[in-house]
């Protein structure tokens, strides 16, 4: 092959033919500047044999290397390896193919500088062969890629890595099969870093096989994350569709953001999308489709931060698989415009909670499961911080048992259930809309279409105030055909005094509105109202209010 070094000086190679070697150990182009740089610039290079590399360059300042067409084929023979000690590496590749194990196709690593690789398409078939794998220890770390695929297990399409610099990835096309190769991976260690990844389609079939996996681990000051995919598919156990994590940071709360077109994973303990953080998290979402054993479509966990989800149709056919999981120190928005859809055991519609107010807003909510509650809002604040729960929907249907369709609950405030459309349950102790402010608050329910519910112990609307609050419910029609299955039921929890130690007086009022029942007056000191358009039970021990 080609090979030149220098103790002082730079090196330059440009090779306008073809470069050829079969032998092991033979590098078909060599560079080495013990003190200077290295430009290289390769029309054609191919190797056959072990441990031999198509292009390696090793120097103390920059790096630049500009290849049109590489072919390696035997084990341990990348096609391209470059590493600066201080200087920022800089890589133009077109065709890189390797064929052995532990063979990645370009593999781009600077001490003290930053890591640039342009690269249109690469394809590795060995174990351990990555298609590029940036890593730049104090700089940043930039990727921009076409096509890559590789087929070997722990074989990632883009693995990038920077302990103190930024990362950014811009990617058209990844696909990977083989245990543990994931589309695209990148973290980061080092304060207030962030990682930008921007992805048009990634597919993975193997497990552990993730599709897009981001971590700013951070530090004191977090990192942050932000990822803007358009399809995902993932095919395995543990193959989280998009896994985005921002760093620990206590002085400065890293953040997440995620935008997503499409996703659908089919193993296993593979959500959707899966983000975490100590700040805020962002997801805005088209659509989500999980079929494995607990894999959430839509999973956002924060410490502190404030969680806001735009999402479309999410499905979700194994148990405990969740369409829309979020739980927060901060506030939660969820706004979801398509259908949500879960066949399995306890797989929730939307499951929310946070310390601060808690607001859901869907279009159509369906559950099939046992202990699949079509939307459970709650907030587990208390009485002396502030915090509203507020759930808006258009029609929840769940069938299975201990399965509300819509259960709203604040430990201390406000909550404002306002239903659209119809509610429908099947299963025993599964309320068509529970509501529940019992350490002080108000509770309104607003429900313009019909509720329906089948199963025992299943009430049409199930209201809790604490006797300083007060409950108003507006309801249509309303049919109950279970045992023990009131139409509306309204109560009081009794509130302790904080400072005497004993139940406050009563001072609650409850009306319920809707049209053709004459008034009743109920309660200790507060006034009941209830005009009920249509409420009909058929089960034993079912009043109609």
């Amino acid at each position: 092959g080609i090979q030149a070094g220098a103790d002082t000086g730079d090196v330059e190679i440009f090779s306008t033919g073809f470069v050829a070697t079969t032998g092991e150990g033979s590098r078909a182009i060599d560079a080495d500047a013990y003190e200077g740089a290295v430009t290289i610039e390769s029309a054609t290079v191919t190797t056959v044999g072990a441990f031999s590399v198509g292009i390696y360059a090793e120097a103390s300042s920059h790096i630049s290397i500009a290849s049109d067409t590489l072919t390696t084929t035997g084990e341990s023979s990348n096609g391209i390896r470059v590493e600066s000690r201080y200087g920022d590496v800089t890589i133009a590749s077109g065709a890189v193919s390797t064929s052995g194990s532990g063979s990645r196709g370009i593999y781009a690593e600077s001490d003290g500088g930053s890591v640039s690789v342009v690269s249109e398409t690469i394809v590795t078939s060995g174990a351990f062969s990555d298609g590029i794998n940036a890593v730049a220890f104090d700089g940043t770390v930039t990727v921009e890629s076409a096509g890559i695929e590789t087929s070997g297990a722990t074989s990632s399409g883009i693995a990038a890595r920077s302990t103190f610099g930024n990362i950014e990835i811009d990617s058209e096309s990844i696909s990977t099969t083989g245990t543990d190769s994931l589309g695209i991976i990148a973290s980061t260690a080092g304060a207030d870093t962030l990682i930008d990844i921007s992805s048009v389609s990634v597919a993975t079939t193997g497990q552990g096989a993730e599709g897009i996996f981001a971590q700013a681990s951070g530090g004191f000051i977090g990192g942050s994350v932000v990822v803007d995919s358009g399809t995902v598919t993932t095919a395995g156990d543990d193959a989280d569709g998009i896994a985005a994590f921002s760093g620990t940071g206590y002085a400065g709360a890293g953040t997440v953001t995620v935008t997503s077109d499409s996703v659908s994973t089919s193993g296993a303990g593979s959500n959707g999308i899966n983000a975490y953080g100590p700040g805020d998290i962002t997801i805005v979402s088209g659509s989500v489709a999980t079929s494995g054993y607990g894999s959430d479509a839509i999973e956002a966990y924060s410490r502190d931060g404030d969680i806001s989800i735009a999402s479309g149709s999410i499905t979700t056919t194994g148990d405990y698989g969740t369409g829309i999981v979020a739980y927060t120190g901060g506030e939660i928005e969820i706004v979801s415009t398509g259908t949500i859809q879960t066949s399995g055991y306890y797989g929730y519609g939307v499951y929310a909670g946070a310390r601060g107010s808690v607001s859901v807003t869907s279009a159509n909510v369906i559950t099939a499961g046992d202990e699949a509650t079509g939307i459970l809002a709650f907030r587990f604040g208390d009485k002396y911080t502030e915090g509203t729960v507020t759930v808006t929907s258009g029609s929840v249907t769940t069938g299975g048992y201990d399965s509300s369709a819509i259960f709203a609950y604040n430990g201390g405030g406000d909550v404002s259930v306002v239903s659209t459309g119809a509610v429908t349950t099947t299963g025993d102790d599964s309320d068509g809309i529970f509501a529940a402010a019992p350490y002080g608050g108000d509770v309104s329910v607003v429900s313009t279409g019909p509720i329906q519910t089948a199963g025992s112990d299943s009430q049409g609307i199930h209201a809790i105030a604490a006797e300083t609050g007060t409950i108003t419910i507006t309801a249509g029609t309303i049919v109950t055909t279970g045992d023990g299955s009131v139409g509306i039921l309204a109560e009081f929890a009794a509130e302790e005094d904080e400072d005497e130690g004993e139940d406050e007086e009563p001072a609650a009022t409850m009306a319920l509105a809707a049209t053709g029942l004459a008034p009743a007056a109920l309660g200790p000191d507060g006034g009941v109202t209830v005009n009920v358009g249509s409420v009909t039970t058929s089960g034993a021990d079912s009043p109609g209010v």
